[in-house]
């Protein structure tokens, strides 16, 4: 409320800035409008108009006059207010982060903080394709991991967009499934687009969200949402020796893949070369025991994978067993083939560690590829890498 004092003060100000219209048009508040005014009515008068944000008929200050930060609070209500989130506002928004993002190297955490909330904005209300690209238009780790950490990816039309939303993100064109086309005919259309998009990230520094190694966190999701395993009815399903998926099933009910432990270690192999590294060997683990809960059966064998990376005079190693990707302490195979045994010896674990089993390591053939040998080490003469007991 105002009082009768300030009534009286602003009533001679107002009369004075009416009486100065035609030297500074009503609602000009830049600094040449602002130095015409005092010119003609006194800095009394221009102190007033800063003051209360308008002149003549009420008009507030100009967008061009607000922080960025509120400009940017403007924009995300219209954009959550939006029914669609048209052209001309994708646009706006494309200018106010282009804006915003100007500004970093006077203050990078205030520019990635108003870029985040424009993306988080678009991404949030259906319009993901303006957010990854303003997100691309950065090259900036930390706004792009933003940008793919607004997206869902436990299910698989929600891992597929999130591929290929992510692919955008780095640069790498790739196309939605089409109607009725199977997971697998897409992977073996695109695994290699996708390595190469994840590739590119992590040179930008974008992390996982989980860990620090953007592409063994998305390669360890795919494998947990894409698959799932063989029942016994469904019987043993043989892989693709360089983990091709066209002959591998869908469940009709679900979209996933069914697979067996072999099937997971040659596709994520080749997920793993897709990203730029090298299959060293695949590992067998064939039990000589009965099954703890039910000893009218054999325990199961299992297989896993070895992959590694080099760079400059350093070797990383990982595993892949099932679903499960490890990255290992190792710096050399003989070290690293202990640890892939440990991995796969933990898929026993919640009925024990078998006490008697037989352990068969094969390097990878050309191309990474799987030899099939070890699907029946005996029968094709095998030799053990390791015997217990």
């Amino acid at each position: 409320m105002r009082t009768e004092e300030s009534a009286e003060t602003e009533a001679p100000v107002m009369a004075d800035v009416r009486s100065v219209g035609r030297v500074a048009e009503a609602g000009d508040l830049s600094p040449a409008g602002l130095l015409a005014l005092q010119r003609a009515a006194g800095n009394r008068v221009a102190r007033a108009a800063i003051a209360r944000g308008q002149l003549g008929g009420g008009r507030r200050i100009l967008a061009r006059d607000k922080s960025l930060d509120d400009q940017v609070a403007d924009l995300q209500a219209k954009i959550s207010a939006a029914p669609t989130v048209t052209d001309p506002l994708k646009q706006e928004a494309k200018a106010l982060a282009t804006k915003c993002w100007a500004g970093k190297d006077a203050d990078i955490a205030a520019a990635r903080g108003q870029v985040k909330r424009i993306v988080g904005s678009l991404m949030a209300n259906k319009a993901q394709d303006t957010g990854i690209d303003i997100a691309a238009a950065t090259k900036d780790g930390e706004v792009e991991k933003s940008a793919l950490a607004q997206m869902g990816n436990s299910t698989i039309p929600g891992m597929e967009n999130y591929l290929v939303k992510m692919a955008r993100l780095g640069g790498v064109a790739i196309t939605g499934p089409a109607a009725n086309q199977k997971v697998t005919d897409w992977l073996d259309a695109n695994t290699d687009k996708i390595g190469g998009a994840l590739v590119k990230l992590q040179g930008q520094g974008v992390t996982g969200m989980k860990q620090t190694d953007l592409g063994q966190e998305v390669l360890g999701q795919m494998l947990t949402v894409f698959f799932r395993a063989a029942t016994d009815a469904e019987g043993d399903i043989k892989p693709d020796p360089l983990g091709k998926l066209a002959k591998l099933g869908v469940d009709a009910a679900t979209g996933e893949i069914i697979a067996d432990c072999d099937v997971w270690a040659t596709y994520g192999a080749r997920l793993f070369r897709a990203i730029g590294w090298d299959t060293v060997a695949y590992l067998s683990v064939m039990p000589d025991e009965k099954d703890p809960t039910d000893s009218s059966v054999d325990r199961p064998g299992h297989a896993v994978a070895l992959v590694s990376h080099t760079v400059g005079q350093t070797t990383s190693y990982a595993g892949v067993s099932d679903f499960t990707i490890q990255a290992f302490t190792a710096t050399t195979e003989a070290a690293a083939k202990q640890e892939l045994l440990d991995l796969a010896l933990d898929i026993y674990s919640a009925k024990g560690i078998p006490k008697k089993y037989k352990s068969y390591y094969v390097a990878a053939g050309a191309g990474g590829a799987y030899d099939v040998k070890i699907l029946d080490p005996v029968k094709n003469g095998l030799t053990p890498w390791k015997s217990v007991p």
